[in-house]
């Protein structure tokens, strides 16, 4: 659970993010530049983040014939979770993409995925690594802009 102290240390963190250390100039202390993210009362440390994008593209369809300029927000949160030990670092996280563009395209999108990751320190010289994702992604060139064209298969 979240006690207030943890609530309010992650809202902070959540707004501050890397902003505040770019606005300090040169970061002496590359620690100080990683999130730490907070402590769960499980032992637990969740590391949320949110990401959010204007975009305004003079050329939507990349056409010579269909100049059109459209505009798109884009929202990115995602959440990871994290474990570690003496010997042992892993992690589950989450993420999602979603595009609104303001021409009520069929390019407006959500992506997704999942990925987990461990770090294993069997003895002094012996490491163990493994990750794995899955992902749900769209046609960065766009529904329209490819409608029609013949396939590559």
């Amino acid at each position: 659970m979240l006690n207030n102290k943890s609530f309010v240390g992650l809202f902070v963190w959540c707004l501050s993010g890397s902003v505040l250390a770019q606005s300090q100039g040169l970061i002496l202390d590359p620690a100080r530049a990683q999130p730490q993210g907070v402590k769960l009362d499980s032992g637990l440390r969740v590391f949320p983040s949110l990401g959010l994008r204007y975009s305004y593209n003079s050329n939507f369809f990349a056409s010579p014939n269909d100049e059109e300029g459209v505009a798109g927000v884009t929202v990115v949160p995602a959440v990871r979770f994290e474990k570690t030990t003496r010997n042992l670092v892993a992690s589950i996280g989450a993420d999602v993409e979603a595009a609104d563009f303001e021409n009520g395209s069929d390019d407006d999108y959500v992506d997704g995925s999942v990925n987990a990751s461990f770090r294993y320190r069997a003895a002094t010289r012996h490491r163990f690594h493994g990750q794995a994702e899955a992902e749900k992604d769209h046609d960065s060139f766009g529904l329209r802009r490819t409608e029609g064209f013949a396939s590559a298969n």
